[in-house]
């Protein structure tokens, strides 16, 4: 039979397995991230971009869109803008969760969050994203339409230019699109006269007949000459006539 000691001895031997036991449940317990709840998936790695946590669609940055943290743990997203969003990727700790936006629902979206650490509680955020595309934006397009009437008349070497432009704006709404006609349709008369070239002839004024009062005057007389002409006729007459005038005038 076996003896008191030898009864203790196994009691305490299987006390020391239950314990081992035990503690290598709580330590693996501990180490590994709570399941996840509410659809999020995880990830064991540094996720940064939608490919490495495995989603489809372009990565777009969490400062893209309406959102709050409370105590950095629990994330709140109350707008998207005109994004159309697949899915939302919360870091925090060496793991991620991942958020299906088809589990979510509406808008807000509450309470995302990492997976916990070894305290139990979500692990503080240190980074997230959201994975979609960009969709139409819904604002108003407007059409803007230009047709310029230019009419130009020149008259006699001046130019007279007007031009009036017309503009026609239709606002829809439901989507942005922007059309502008930057092509213009000109309506344009043109009437040319040609200047007139006008000749100068320049005709000087014919010189005035001089009268008598412009005659120079020179101090001397005209009837002098007439005397002495009158005398040198008849002494030539009387030398003709007399013998002894010529022969007193050969002496």
């Amino acid at each position: 039979m076996r003896t008191t000691s030898e009864t203790v001895r196994h009691l305490v031997r299987a006390a020391g397995a239950f314990a081992l036991a035990a503690s290598t449940v709580l330590v693996l317990a501990g180490g590994a991230p709570a399941a996840a709840k509410g659809g999020e998936t995880y990830g064991d790695n540094n996720a940064t971009t939608c490919p490495q946590a495995q989603r489809t669609g372009d990565t777009i940055a969490s400062d893209q869109v309406e959102y709050s943290i409370d105590s950095k743990r629990y994330l709140t997203v109350t707008g998207i803008g005109d994004y159309d969003i697949t899915a939302i990727v919360v870091k925090g700790g060496a793991s991620y969760h991942t958020y299906s936006v088809s589990d979510l629902g509406e808008l807000p979206w509450t309470r995302l969050h990492a997976p916990q650490n070894e305290s139990g509680k979500p692990a503080e955020i240190s980074h997230w994203f959201l994975c979609g595309t960009r969709g139409a934006p819904s604002s108003s397009a407007v059409t803007t339409t230009t047709t310029p009437s230019v009419t130009t008349t020149t008259t006699s070497g001046s130019a007279t230019a007007t031009s009036s432009g017309s503009t026609t704006t239709t606002t829809t709404s439901g989507s942005t699109a922007s059309t502008s006609t930057g092509a213009s349709t000109p309506d344009t008369t043109w009437t040319t006269t040609p200047a007139t070239k006008v000749t100068t002839t320049t005709i000087p004024a014919a010189a005035a007949g001089a009268g008598k009062d412009d005659l120079a005057s020179t101090g001397f007389g005209s009837m002098w000459l007439l005397i002495l002409g009158g005398g040198l006729v008849a002494l030539g007459i009387a030398f003709v006539a007399s013998p002894k005038l010529r022969g007193l005038l050969r002496r």
